[in-house]
């Protein structure tokens, strides 16, 4: 009876080792956007339909701005930017390419940069990469195809490798949505109804964090908030303290 049942137990799974891939189950995290944090530096880049930013790093203790160096490959469209320190991840286009969007790490000490898998939306979680997949789509009845989302969410390795379909809960930390609270700790982040103020509220209490002539969303982190807004046509980014009591400038483009 014992030779038996191992014989059957073997053979399942011998049988679900041969199945298609296992959906991996990931824990709630917040979703990458256009600026993130490590220690003292927020890494940031900003891209619009009329233009894009190169990768900037911001000193949150001096207010030094510098460009992020990346060797050997041209690149465009920086979204979704997350970081451990030593690399940076982000999705962005190779500048020749006219649809395809791809998931790249960059060596923050030496500007080297690995592309990883093809998707967006990049968010280093544990040692993994979660990313939404992407596929083609036919530009109307043209012979001619572009790279739409897939709705597939998948996770790599954090140097690359297999990718495995992966089942997650995420939240978001920025918001251009006035009204639209953003929790962070204690704390939830708003933008007024007439996009001019941002304020920080706890319980029935609120605080006023920052105030523009036009507020066009911000981002939450770590202590600072990145503030985008607009005037005259031109659109400039602010690290704000969460508590309201310091804002220097970050960029103007």
């Amino acid at each position: 009876m014992r030779k038996k049942l191992l014989t059957s137990l073997i053979i399942m799974v011998l049988a679900f080792s041969c199945m298609s891939p296992t959906m991996v189950s990931a824990d709630t995290y917040v979703r990458s956007g256009y600026a993130c944090k490590s220690g003292k530096n927020i890494y940031f880049a900003f891209t619009s339909t009329k233009k894009s930013t190169p990768i900037y790093k911001f000193n949150v203790k001096t207010g030094k701005r510098v460009k992020v160096a990346i060797k050997r490959v041209k690149l465009k469209e920086f979204k979704h930017l997350s970081t451990d320190g030593k690399y940076l991840y982000c999705s962005a286009r190779p500048a020749k390419s006219l649809g395809c969007t791809y998931i790249y790490r960059i060596n923050l000490k030496t500007g080297s940069t690995k592309r990883l898998a093809k998707g967006i939306k990049p968010t280093l979680v544990g040692n993994k990469i979660i990313f939404e997949g992407v596929k083609t789509q036919k530009v109307n009845d043209d012979l001619r195809y572009t790279y739409v989302p897939s709705g597939k969410d998948y996770q790599i390795p954090q140097e690359g490798g297999r990718k495995q379909p992966v089942s997650h809960v995420e939240v978001s930390a920025e918001t251009s949505c006035r009204g639209t609270k953003v929790a962070s700790g204690k704390y939830k982040y708003y933008i007024t109804k007439d996009g001019k103020k941002i304020y920080r509220q706890r319980g029935k209490s609120k605080k006023l964090v920052c105030k523009a002539k036009k507020i066009t969303g911000f981002r939450v982190l770590g202590g600072y908030l990145v503030v985008k807004t607009t005037k005259k046509g031109k659109n400039y980014a602010y690290c704000v303290k969460s508590n309201g009591s310091k804002s220097m400038k970050m960029l103007k483009w």
